[in-house]
């Protein structure tokens, strides 16, 4: 779902503004300065099915109208303000708080998946780390597939830093 006009408009209704991407499309630090990749679970094949059912299935969130807000605000137009603010998350950071979410997983506790973004993600990865060892602990069955997020991240942009 991206806004730089990497994909064709008329493909957006069809794959409910999902596309797949490689991560080699990243791998520009001026134009990503900051970037983690984290993961949730081991078992990687209910997240794959679950992208599919978004993509065909744009009752489960529609994408396409969470995009709208984002356009005004990045293009300037009108009156728009940061979309966060009203309530409509980044739309790829919804994508995947909703194709986790179907498997289970929680993200980022305690936050709409509306109105998300990468770096809730990222805080709650960061920050969260009893919430997921008591949820693996407890083996729920909603939430067995479920693990401690790891990963790895790059921060070049300093002011994003957090100072401990």
């Amino acid at each position: 779902m991206p806004f730089d006009g990497l994909v064709d408009a008329s493909e957006l209704p069809r794959t409910n503004g999902v596309r797949s991407c490689r991560l080699d499309e990243y791998d520009d630090p001026l134009q990503f300065p900051n970037i983690a990749v984290l993961q949730f679970t081991d078992d990687v094949q209910p997240i794959r099915e679950n992208i599919e059912r978004v993509k065909a299935q744009r009752s489960v969130i529609d994408l396409p109208t969470l995009m709208l807000p984002w356009l005004g605000y990045i293009w300037s137009a009108g009156q728009a303000g940061n979309p966060l603010l009203a309530g409509y998350g980044l739309p790829s950071a919804a994508f995947v708080e909703t194709v986790y979410g179907i498997a289970g997983i929680e993200l980022t506790p305690g936050l709409s998946s509306a109105s998300t973004c990468p770096e809730a993600i990222w805080a709650a990865a960061k920050w969260w780390h009893q919430f997921y060892q008591a949820e693996t602990r407890i083996g729920n069955a909603a939430h067995a597939i479920g693990r401690t997020p790891t990963g790895h991240f790059t921060i070049r942009q300093l002011a994003a830093a957090v100072v401990e």
